[in-house]
């Protein structure tokens, strides 16, 4: 019985931090700010969605959105710049001021780097605003890749961090070892990765957006859906966004070389963006690596 009952030990524990992260979205310490409204979940959506795969769950309405060009499209020219600027505000904001604040990411906490979602994300936001002119996006243009990165962390409330690779060795020789010999997966697969990731955390999206009407919830799971599958500019340079801000940050974060060329090995594996390239290996003073675009 003890194998049972460490697996009940482990899902209760699972539980009660779900349940404690999903709610702590909608606090912030500052009373002037607006709230995220809490999520209207019941005790059995949240075991579900963290451990069942959504079984006997309400039904996303707009999961297939995504499908459809058309739908997509005219969604997209039907939304304001007013509302999208409302939603940074009391979506966006709060989110980045409460529970990701907390979220460590476990590819930096793996090799003793302290770095947490929310702080990711802001960075991220950063960089988005710094390329603005660069990759001659409009005000519209850089709102919305605003918003695509704002929300992109928004399943780690329930979900946490989870780290794509196996820890790096604390042993130095085999810490060397590892990172040296390292060959990242192809383009083709890193693309069908983070599908996966999408398709198991999305559910997550539309139950922590509950306490919306559906309008507000809809641009939601819209940005969180661009952010991981739309193929215009704005989405595709937020993706190339998110494997090029670690990659240039981590140098500030350690002092360990073998920690800073393993960022910058899996940074170069899956940037395409020619500038963003360019600049991470001027960041460093080396040599741009050649591009390997294995497929």
């Amino acid at each position: 019985m003890k194998p049972i009952s460490r697996v009940l030990r482990v899902v209760g524990i699972g539980f009660i931090l779900s349940l404690i992260a999903t709610f702590a979205v909608s606090l912030k310490d500052n009373s002037s700010q607006p709230f995220v409204p809490p999520p209207k979940l019941s005790i059995w959506e949240l075991i579900s969605r963290r451990f069942l795969g959504g079984i006997g769950t309400k039904k996303d309405p707009f999961e297939r959105d995504h499908k459809d060009p058309v739908v997509w499209g005219k969604f997209r020219e039907e939304v304001s710049d007013n509302e999208l600027l409302k939603l940074d505000g009391e979506f966006v904001e709060p989110l980045l001021g409460g529970i990701l604040e907390l979220v460590l990411r476990r590819g930096h906490d793996d090799v003793g780097v302290t770095e947490t979602a929310a702080q990711h994300t802001q960075r991220l936001r950063e960089l988005a605003k710094a390329y603005k002119e660069l990759m001659g996006f409009d005000d519209r243009e850089l709102l919305e890749l605003l918003l695509m990165l704002g929300v992109h962390e928004t399943p780690e409330v329930m979900t946490f961090d989870m780290s794509r690779f196996t820890p790096l060795p604390t042993r130095p020789a085999e810490r060397r070892r590892r990172v040296k010999s390292f060959k990242p997966a192809s383009i083709r697969s890193e693309r069908r990765r983070v599908l996966r990731e999408w398709k198991r955390e999305r559910p997550f999206v539309f139950s922590l957006t509950s306490g919306y009407d559906d309008r507000r919830r809809r641009l939601i799971l819209y940005l969180y859906d661009r952010f991981h599958l739309g193929r215009d500019r704005v989405a595709v340079f937020a993706r190339q966004l998110h494997y090029f801000q670690p990659a240039r940050d981590i140098g500030d974060q350690t002092d360990d070389p073998l920690i800073v060329e393993w960022f910058r090995k899996v940074a170069f594996a899956y940037l395409t963006n020619e500038r963003l390239r360019g600049d991470l290996a001027a960041a460093y003073g080396i040599e741009e690596p050649v591009r390997s675009d294995h497929n």
